[in-house]
């Protein structure tokens, strides 16, 4: 009977929980939608690669430059033209990566369409260059029928900046991308370490809810629902510990029963309110009167038992139960009056009275009938003398 509640209470802190982790998970991902995080990773990863083959590319227009100049110092320096001619092809191959490259974002892709045609002005000016020193190496004389070289190395110049101005253009949005991705990689990274730290903090509160599940079925096994004392269920585990302990340690127990006289007129006459409060009056006085290591437990409608442990001898027992009657005979107050309540004890000691819980409680019960049934007698005694 017990396992039905643990699975519906199990299952519907799960259904919660498993509720509140898909509403994290769309709140997740609608963040990361509308910032747009993995657009802005993609043009980060855009801008990185774009980066690198414009630096690619700078190599080989950088070794064109210095060709040139070597062609410049040294006339018909054939390794500087093999050079020049080599930077030139690869540099087409670099640019012609980098505007493939490039294409991804619209702005940049607008910024580099000059770029080839810039480069073409420049390798042409860079050819002519070439043509005109092989001139001068064959007859220094021709230098003159086509000019001189100042102009062209000056225009050459000219073209070789417009080149590096028109990557300098390019690069910017470039960088803008790269500060897109970067800015998206800290904002999903945020958004994720959130999100992960909800499903901790959802975890931790699922985990609580579970544990207070369990005391308070725990609670529905093991206590009394009104009384909170501990019920049969406890009193049993708690008696097989305690007669477990007696045996290896020579100890005795003490099981006291009380029965409350007059308990079913209060609930007659004043309602069951009354009867309750009495009960929970009766729990407080025996929790408060016994010791903190013996059990006290509620076994029926107005019964009580307290098993008391580790006692020396039968003189304990009945001190400790001495004290507990006397706590209960004590006036109750009901309404605001005086309600004279009494309380029937029955007293069994392990192992003298016997070895099992079952037997120590069913004489502790009968001691208590034959104290109540000797309480009645003496009563009536008292009424018959009273009368004559």
């Amino acid at each position: 009977m017990m396992e039905k509640p643990v699975t519906v209470q199990y299952g519907r802190e799960t259904w919660i929980t498993l509720c509140l982790g898909i509403l994290g998970a769309l709140f997740y991902g609608f963040t990361v939608f509308q910032y747009d995080y993995l657009g802005g990773l993609k043009r980060g990863e855009n801008g990185e690669v774009a980066i690198q083959m414009l630096d690619q590319m700078r190599r080989p227009f950088l070794a064109l430059k210095q060709a040139e100049l070597r062609l410049l110092q040294s006339a018909g320096e054939a390794s500087a033209i093999s050079d020049i001619e080599s930077a030139i092809r690869d540099g087409r191959q670099k640019l012609s990566e980098y505007l493939e490259v490039a294409s991804y974002n619209e702005e940049v892709r607008k910024k580099v369409v000059p770029l080839e045609a810039s480069y073409e002005a420049w390798v042409s000016l860079e050819l002519e260059l070439v043509r005109r020193r092989e001139f001068l190496a064959v007859g220094p004389d021709m230098w003159r029928e086509y000019g001189e070289v100042d102009a062209l190395v000056h225009r050459n110049s000219s073209a070789f900046l417009t080149v590096m101005n028109v990557l300098g253009d390019g690069e910017k949005p470039i960088h803008y991308d790269m500060d897109a991705g970067n800015a998206a990689v800290r904002g999903l990274l945020a958004s994720s370490l959130t999100f992960i730290a909800y499903l901790i903090a959802l975890a931790f509160w699922w985990e609580r809810r579970r544990h207070e599940s369990e005391l308070r079925l725990d609670r529905l096994a093991h206590r009394d629902s009104l009384t909170g004392l501990a019920n049969r269920v406890l009193l049993e585990d708690r008696f097989s510990i305690a007669i477990a302990a007696a045996r290896r340690y020579g100890h005795r127990l003490g099981i006291l029963y009380f029965d409350l006289d007059g308990f079913k007129a209060v609930n007659d006459e004043l309602g069951h309110d009354a009867g309750d409060s009495v009960l929970k009056e009766v729990a407080l006085r025996l929790q408060k009167n016994a010791r903190e290591i013996d059990t006290v437990a509620r076994v029926g409608g107005d019964e009580f038992v307290v098993l008391m442990t580790n006692l020396q001898n039968t003189v304990d027992a009945r001190i400790a139960a001495d004290k507990l009657q006397a706590a209960l005979n004590q006036p109750f107050e009901l309404c605001g009056k005086p309600c004279p309540l009494r309380a029937s004890m029955g007293i069994a000691i392990f192992p003298d009275d016997g070895e099992q819980p079952l037997q120590l409680l069913m004489h502790a019960d009968a001691a208590m009938y034959e104290t109540k049934r000797m309480t009645k007698l003496n009563d009536a005694s008292l009424r018959t003398e009273s009368g004559s």
